[in-house]
């Protein structure tokens, strides 16, 4: 992806939250204001959504008319796929979609949504095993404990952490969009 330009961290300072209302939910929703407020993002608007909804339309709209440069969704996957389908029905375009992990990591994501999920950030749990089958895993998660020994071993943390080094690049004009897993900017 050669021309793609750094994205300045001015660019991705906004962000909205969908969670849902579930125990898990509500738990990432607090941590993504207080990572927010940690990291000096402004967190425009921030909802807890019924789980397994029949219609997300109203809380799409929601999120549209904070303008955030990035949103977050912590779903499962029927709410995930309806999550993204409603997005792009309302003809969303932020910056940065991050889904967080379950749904959006779940085989029938993908097969719902096609080409449509292309672009969209997540995350999974690093499983320690990997590293016996594939040694660059073991020297990857070495990096990230080097990198963040403030938080080792917290599943949330790796997520977040590559998403605020992300964003810590950006705003040292060292990000570009064609490094590391990010799709960032890709529109839908």
């Amino acid at each position: 992806m050669q021309g793609v330009k750094a994205v300045p961290r001015e660019e991705i300072n906004t962000l909205a939250s969908a969670c849902e209302k579930t125990e898990w939910g509500s738990h990432v929703s607090g941590l993504i204001e207080e990572f927010a407020k940690e990291y000096g993002f402004k967190l425009r608007k921030s909802l807890l959504y019924a789980a397994k909804s029949v219609d997300l339309s109203s809380e799409v709209r929601s999120l549209k008319a904070a303008r955030p440069d990035v949103m977050l969704f912590t779903s499962y996957t029927s709410d995930a796929i309806l999550m993204v389908k409603t997005l792009k029905a309302q003809k969303a375009h932020p910056k940065i979609i991050w889904g967080q992990d379950a749904g959006f990591e779940k085989p029938e994501f993908r097969e719902a949504l096609g080409d449509s999920i292309n672009g969209i950030l997540t995350r999974t749990v690093f499983l320690p095993k990997v590293v016996d089958i594939k040694k660059l895993a073991g020297q990857v998660n070495d990096l990230y404990k080097e990198r963040d020994r403030k938080r080792p071993g917290r599943r949330f943390g790796p997520g977040l952490y590559r998403a605020s080094d992300l964003g810590g690049r950006a705003g040292e004009g060292r990000f570009n969009r064609a490094q590391g897993h990010t799709g960032c900017g890709q529109q839908y």
